[in-house]
């Protein structure tokens, strides 16, 4: 048996190895998403003549307490299986320059990809509608906490974490493509420039991580990134 296929296959049963834990995350990740439907509809009416309601007040402390602690566990399973440290070694100048460059770089992209959209008559990704619909109705903080905290933690413990450093770390190039993909598909593209706008972010970001083997790079930039548009939302 030739050393690429032995590669192959070994590279094949990590990945269902780490399938199971995969979908723990998934189901964790969705869990303020879920309580966010519950207590942003009036459950005083039927269910079909709910209508959205903010989320402020004791909902909104308890969603935010909640998330954070969703984040918490994320972090300590991202320990546990060494996907990252969570210090601060990795701030190093040749980090800094990094994750300002490919900052930059994705934020030129993702302003491409919306002059694109543009052109074809869309003012935005259904993604940004969803998020500034949510921002406008929601408690800022909550917002803040989703949009700056609990995202670029949690979607790169997954999309960089998980799929690259440990389900396809005997295939990483493929790991960065799957990464790459399921990124761009998770946030609900509605056509091919939305989809490549979100999948170069993730590219960009999975290369990141790859190239310095910390987690924390990339939850840098996808944070700095998140960071930009929340200020950005405050303006609207």
């Amino acid at each position: 048996m030739s050393e690429e296929i032995k590669k192959s296959k070994s590279g094949i049963s990590i990945v269902l190895k780490e399938f199971s834990l995969i979908l723990l995350m998934i189901v964790l990740w969705m869990i303020p998403s879920v309580l966010e439907g519950f207590f942003g509809y009036d459950s005083s009416e039927s269910i079909e003549n709910m209508k959205q309601i903010p989320i402020v007040g004791q909902n909104a402390i308890i969603l935010t307490i909640v998330t954070l602690l969703i984040v918490g566990v994320f972090i300590l399973i991202a320990k546990k299986v060494k996907i990252g440290n969570f210090d601060f070694s990795f701030f190093t100048k040749k980090n800094i320059i990094l994750i300002l460059v490919v900052f930059v770089l994705g934020y030129g992209v993702s302003n491409l990809g919306l002059y694109a959209l543009k052109l074809q008559g869309v003012e935005t990704t259904a993604n940004e509608m969803l998020l500034n619909e949510s921002f406008k109705m929601n408690s800022k903080y909550l917002s803040f906490v989703s949009i700056v905290v609990a995202a670029p933690i949690i979607e790169e413990i997954i999309f960089r974490g998980e799929i690259i450093g440990r389900a396809f770390r005997a295939i990483p190039f493929v790991g960065i493509v799957v990464s790459a993909s399921l990124f761009g598909i998770a946030h609900g593209p509605t056509d091919i420039i939305s989809f490549a706008m979100y999948a170069a972010l993730g590219l960009f970001w999975a290369i990141a991580y790859y190239k310095t083997q910390r987690i924390e790079v990339s939850i840098s930039i996808h944070l700095l990134n998140n960071l930009v548009a929340f200020i950005g939302m405050l303006f609207i």
